[in-house]
């Protein structure tokens, strides 16, 4: 049997576990939800998490952008990759400045994606041909994570995936030159965030909407926030997400929220450029 259809065909997700993309639906949504929420924690918190589940944290690998973990027995590698950390200072305006060229349509011409390539690279060479590797990661980490998956064929499984309708339509014609490589690239969304809105209409991916959950907050960063997807404590990406009552609004996002409204029509790249040149610290 093709190495690719073990991962259609892994229905498990308690242990023993063969290894894969860890089941359909909700299994395999609140898995990598988990394990992409974990991208935006310290290595502390995210040795901790992943220990829940059985997996080690590669710390040579590893960096700020990306957490690779590996489950010796089930010879799984996760590759999680960081989406925005708005309420960061060390990253806002480097995350601001990705997002932009997702939204332009220029994200893979990136720094930041290269650099991510060269750990997923290095991880393929460390762990060999026999591992099971998947790609997983929320808003620009997922938009990240399907467009390595393409040039590797590493499958990938992404939330709320940053993206914009230049980016969605440049993929597809880039597509007809040089195909993309074969393997399960599944969208989670949550169907009504404008971040992912494009991903999910345009994109290559076959996405799978996820009912809003009702503790989180219906703003821009509640809608766009990787709380639906995990079904487990200790998620949530800072400035990802807004509980209602235990946490405070990212002021970013907020700040985003004020433009958008005050400019009805407005592109949103042309919004993040407003909001960005007028955003206080």
């Amino acid at each position: 049997m093709p190495k690719e259809k073990l991962y259609l065909h892994c229905k498990t997700y308690n242990w023993p576990q063969s290894g894969g993309l860890r089941g359909k639906d909700q299994k395999q949504q609140k898995f990598y939800g988990y394990m992409s929420s974990l991208a935006y924690k310290d290595a502390k918190k995210r040795a901790e998490g992943l220990a829940k589940h059985n997996f080690i944290l590669d710390k040579e690998l590893s960096n700020e952008d990306i957490m690779v973990a590996h489950n010796p027995q089930t010879k799984e590698v996760i590759h999680s990759i960081t989406g925005s950390r708005f309420n960061d200072p060390k990253h806002r305006f480097r995350d601001i400045h990705t997002d932009l060229g997702i939204l332009a349509g220029v994200s893979s011409l990136g720094k930041r994606q290269k650099e991510v390539g060269d750990v997923i690279s290095k991880s393929q060479k460390k762990y060999g041909k026999s591992a099971d590797y998947v790609n997983t990661g929320h808003s620009k980490g997922a938009k990240i994570a399907l467009d390595n998956s393409r040039q590797t064929g590493i499958p990938a499984i992404a939330y709320n995936a940053g993206s914009s309708p230049i980016g969605a339509l440049t993929s597809r014609i880039a597509n007809l030159f040089r195909p993309a490589k074969k393997a399960e690239r599944v969208h989670y969304t949550t169907g009504k965030d404008i971040i992912s809105k494009s991903e999910q209409l345009l994109g290559d991916t076959k996405s799978i909407v996820v009912p809003l959950k009702k503790d989180v907050s219906t703003d821009l960063a509640g809608l766009h926030s990787i709380k639906h997807f995990t079904g487990q404590e200790g998620n949530g990406a800072p400035g990802s997400g807004v509980h209602k009552k235990n946490i405070k609004k990212n002021k970013w996002l907020v700040h985003v929220d004020q433009i958008k409204r005050k400019n009805k029509g407005m592109k949103y790249t042309e919004i993040l450029k407003l909001a960005s040149r007028s955003y206080v610290k």
